[in-house]
């Protein structure tokens, strides 16, 4: 929850958070954003800005120390070309503040940003997010990697090159040839051994994507060599070439055949119910229907809590979509989103509560339990989960 007000040449936002255990909202971080008076276009004199970072530094913290790091705050979306105008940290006695300068595209003119986070609400950030961000929705409670460890131990024994490659902390560009290899091979093998390796390969795609440079030329070659076996990509107007989850969706086709088909289905739907990366504004309804036809028909599946939880998180984005006060980039109906906003709520706390009770072996369940709490008092979470505006 967060709330403006005018102050001092540009405007003050606190920001209030449920930290913890805690059962009530408290304020958490404070951001003071001032108009810098020049063009994004304009070359700016380090020196200048050093002088204004002091004074506004001086201004904010208690106890200020020397700069104690050079990475922008989370909140700063732009992670690219971190340079000093992307501004420093210092520790206060009152916790960590940046100052730092981002481009306003409105306007073309820096805007100033001081920000202070309490030493609370820092703990509590997941060092992950920074360092590997995903667009995954079940990245939060830490889907991807504990999905890549079940599949590295089924594949130990008959393909330990593909188990090293996804064991990885970070992905190797040379393990791209022994995926197409393993599904030039798949054919010979049982379905099942086979549908392993479909989901394998797809796994360790949306792993490259999330933490390697797709404009590299090692990029252009897996995407030569997995598409002469038949993984579908599409062309991209940033990187050339993207995986949208063609393997998955084979897999979701045959949900209830084996575990890996259901496992496929789970990643299907995590990717927005489709194979295409084109923006879809019904993507969260898909996945609810979808979703919950699948829960009704197979309740013992292994991927039950993993689908469960993306219907839960569909819900919980239409009915964060009802509270925006703007929806300038919401191609859903207003009026039925406002109709059915507290019906995807309840929905979504139902969901949310029974994957909670299946004890998900592996998850992040503490985050997942105060992630919960927030959806619980009612205050708009902003989740966005399958939230496409349809204005690629």
């Amino acid at each position: 929850f967060s709330c403006k007000s005018p102050y001092f040449g540009g405007h003050w936002e606190s920001e209030y958070y449920l930290l913890g255990d805690g059962h009530a909202l408290t304020l958490e971080r404070s951001r003071w954003q001032i108009d810098f008076g020049v063009s994004a276009s304009e070359s700016i004199p380090q020196a200048t800005f050093r002088g204004l970072e002091s004074s506004l530094i001086k201004r904010l913290g208690r106890g200020v120390t020397k700069p104690s790091g050079s990475r922008p705050p989370a909140s700063n979306t732009d992670f690219h070309d971190i340079s000093w105008k992307k501004g420093r940290r210092f520790d206060t006695s009152d916790g960590p503040v940046w100052v730092y300068l981002q481009p306003t595209p409105e306007t073309d003119r820096f805007t100033v940003i001081v920000e202070r986070e309490s030493p609370a609400l820092e703990a509590e950030q997941t060092p992950d997010w920074v360092e590997g961000w995903s667009t995954r929705p079940g990245e939060f409670v830490g889907r991807p990697a504990q999905m890549r460890q079940e599949l590295a131990r089924a594949l130990d024994g008959s393909n330990h090159a593909l188990a090293v490659a996804l064991l990885r902390k970070k992905p190797s560009w040379g393990d791209g040839k022994a995926f197409a290899r393993a599904i030039d091979r798949a054919g010979s093998g049982p379905p099942a051994s086979s549908d392993l390796l479909f989901l394998a390969t797809h796994v360790w795609l949306l792993f490259v994507m999330d933490r390697l440079d797709l404009e590299a030329v090692e990029w252009k070659g897996i995407v030569r060599e997995l598409g002469s076996q038949g993984v579908r990509f599409e062309a991209d107007h940033y990187v050339g070439w993207t995986y949208c989850g063609s393997l998955a969706a084979s897999l979701a086709r045959r949900a209830g055949t084996n575990r890996w088909t259901d496992e496929g289905f789970a990643e299907w739907l995590e990717g927005g119910a489709s194979d295409s990366c084109l923006c879809d504004d019904e993507a969260m309804n898909k996945v609810i229907a979808s979703g919950e036809t699948f829960l009704r028909g197979h309740p013992e599946s292994s991927a039950f809590a993993d689908v469960e939880l993306d219907v839960a998180l569909a819900h919980e984005t239409l009915w964060s979509l009802s509270l925006a006060q703007s929806r300038d980039d919401v191609m859903l109906n207003p009026a039925t989103l406002a109709l059915t906003g507290a019906s995807h709520h309840e929905q979504a706390l139902s969901h949310f509560h029974d994957v909670l009770r299946r004890v998900p072996s592996g998850w992040k369940l503490d985050v997942l339990r105060r992630h919960v709490r927030r959806v619980e008092i009612g205050v708009d979470t902003a989740q966005r989960a399958f939230f496409c505006p349809g204005d690629d």
